[in-house]
């Protein structure tokens, strides 16, 4: 709070977003937070799992002035949602979407297309999901298997990726128009296709 107040202080923030993929982890922490951000009036925003929030902490984010959350969705594919470890399906994405909205907080949901063994039935289910959970915004981003993953480790092993594919690549894997590393069960072209209906959506 000392940090918000210097900023308020010094920059005149009107607004302030928590870039922190775990944010209620804590919940206890949360609620603290949330009511001292309350006597501020600040408007604010932070990331999170699906699996880590519940109506009442949705309900004390919101009364506290939180106008947004960003969930880590990924897929639509519960079959995916298992492979990548997320804790969570679709059942549960669509009813978090639906108490976040339910308690006045905008929606923002991140979603990978090229996860490992993914076809084009688990891209087609991630579509029919974002139609249920009508997101305010989404980011689109191809999967990356990045050294010292999960997701390299598997594709390493299973003779998808070189154990030196990286060696001399310079890569922004966000604003991507390519994936860099397809472990997919579908074809690059196919991944450039469904990332961009996701993002016309």
């Amino acid at each position: 709070m000392e940090e918000i107040d210097f900023l308020i202080k010094e920059y005149n923030i009107d607004g302030i977003y928590f870039s922190d993929e775990t944010f209620t982890v804590d919940k206890k922490r949360v609620y603290e937070l949330a009511a001292e951000l309350k006597k501020l009036g600040l408007p604010w925003g932070f990331q999170t799992r699906i699996d880590m929030v519940d109506k009442n902490l949705l309900q004390h984010v919101a009364n506290s002035g939180c106008k947004q959350i960003d969930y880590g969705v990924e897929s639509g594919s519960d079959r995916i949602l298992k492979v990548i470890k997320k804790n969570t399906n679709r059942e549960k994405i669509i009813n978090t979407f639906k108490a976040t909205k339910e308690a006045g907080i905008r929606t923002f949901a991140t979603v990978m297309v090229g996860n490992p063994t993914e076809t084009i039935h688990d891209l087609n289910m991630t579509l029919d999901l974002l139609r249920i959970i009508k997101p305010n915004f989404t980011l689109t981003m191809f999967l990356t298997p990045l050294p010292g993953t999960y997701d390299y480790n598997w594709a390493v092993e299973a003779n998808k990726l070189d154990k030196n594919y990286y060696k001399d690549i310079n890569y922004h894997f966000v604003i991507a128009d390519r994936p860099l590393a397809n472990i997919s069960n579908v074809s690059d072209d196919i991944l450039i296709e469904y990332k961009r209906k996701i993002d016309r959506m």
